[in-house]
């Protein structure tokens, strides 16, 4: 026997249990003792139905609807039938008599008059009283002015005419009075309307409301995981995500973000070649130039630049040789057949900063070389036109998840 999750008691004789039709959907209220008789003949014999839905006819005995059963203690608990089998074998109870379980059986109508429930075979409402079933004796009609008399009238009283075989009309039972005909028309007419309007609205609900919903959920998930790929490093199948819905939210500006972000990548992997440790890489800015005169020497000594791309500036620290931390500034351009180089690298961008109070460079070696990279990325900040957008935030993630290397050009 089912028990109650939450005081672990026993349906009784006042418990209210319901029974639900899953086809329609229909439920109805029935008692513990009929539910037990109909086990018990469900047990006699297992394959004959027993219940039917009201509604739609449905067989409700085989075990799959649910039945709900409110407990004293408040608490409601969803079984089947077989749940409401007693402990132990069933047997029929002999102190009591045979409870027949109160399942409407479908034949029951409305009287169209008071509205209560009778059978739909019944000649008169027992409630209000209404005829529904007019008995008259059989007649014969007219065939000349269409008038009813007796049948066992010779000729017509109305008109004279004789009556013959052929002529004769028989009029056996009318069924159903005209009142029943006039009322039903009436119910008719206005069930139509109610579900007329109810078959719009739910198309209209499903357009303004449900689809918008369920394609805002769709877009949200591709948003999200498109996002993920992304900050993995997997830039072409974000970007394959995004071009799906590219009016969601801020996708626009990402998905312009993307082909910055993948040329940065590309120099990450050239300068970091450079790079005694690589690991202690960290990128602080990165900014993109367009414009071919404002290139300098530097441009015409690693072979043919590809104008079209523009000139990319780092400023970012890395570990020196003697173990400290630096920071300075990286010029890649874009040669033709090889993609983005590395040009050279900058502590400064005031020139000042190169000499000493004398006038001399501070670095013998290497200082006028720094001097000219100075002098050039100067030049192309300040001739160039500044474009591209990244999200530097994305960029470290990947970066500090070593996902970068097989990052390829996205246009």
């Amino acid at each position: 026997m089912i028990r109650c999750s939450k005081c672990n008691g026993m349906p009784n004789e006042n418990d209210v249990i319901g029974w639900k039709c899953n086809s329609c959907g229909k439920a109805f209220q029935v008692k513990k003792e009929q539910l037990h008789n109909i086990l018990l003949k469900k047990e006699a014999n297992p394959e004959k139905s027993l219940c039917k839905c009201p509604s739609c006819e449905n067989i409700i005995d085989d075990g799959k609807e649910n039945i709900a059963w409110k407990c004293s203690c408040g608490h409601v608990t969803v079984g089947k039938l077989d749940d409401f089998k007693e402990d132990g074998k069933i047997e029929k109870r002999e102190d009591k008599e045979e409870v027949v379980p109160d399942v409407p059986t479908g034949n029951l109508i409305n009287c169209p008059e008071c509205g209560k429930e009778i059978s739909s075979k019944a000649k008169k409402c027992v409630h209000c009283g209404m005829v529904f079933v007019e008995e008259k004796a059989i007649t014969k009609i007219c065939a000349d002015c269409g008038k009813e008399v007796a049948s066992d009238a010779t000729e017509c009283p109305f008109c004279g005419c004789p009556f013959e075989e052929q002529g004769l009309q028989k009029v056996d039972t009318i069924i159903k009075s005209k009142v029943v005909k006039k009322n039903f028309t009436k119910m008719v007419i206005p069930i139509a309307l109610l579900a007329l309007v109810v078959v719009i609205g739910g198309v209209i609900y499903n357009i303004k409301v449900v689809k918008p919903k369920k394609v805002a959920a769709q877009n949200k998930a591709t948003y999200e995981e498109a996002i993920d790929l992304l900050e993995k490093g997997k830039y072409e199948e974000g970007n394959e995500l995004l071009l799906t819905i590219p009016d969601y939210m801020d996708v626009g500006t990402i998905l312009e973000q993307i082909k910055w972000e993948t040329y940065t990548y590309s120099c990450v992997n050239q300068f970091k070649q450079y790079l005694k440790n690589p690991d202690s890489f960290t990128l602080y800015e990165v900014a993109f130039y367009l414009d071919d005169e404002a290139h300098g020497v530097y441009a015409s000594l690693l072979g043919e630049v590809d104008f079209s791309y523009p000139a990319i500036i780092f400023r970012s620290g890395a570990q020196n040789g003697f173990g400290g931390n630096t920071t300075g500034y990286e010029l890649f351009y874009y040669i033709k057949d090889s993609g983005y180089t590395y040009v050279a690298s900058c502590d400064y961008l005031d020139e000042d900063e190169y000499y000493d109070d004398d006038g001399e460079l501070k670095d013998k070696d290497d200082g006028a070389m720094e001097v000219m990279l100075c002098m050039e990325i100067n030049k192309i900040k300040n001739e160039s036109e500044e474009v591209g957008t990244v999200d530097i935030n994305r960029i470290k993630t990947v970066l500090k998840n070593d996902a970068y290397s097989t990052v390829k050009i996205i246009e």
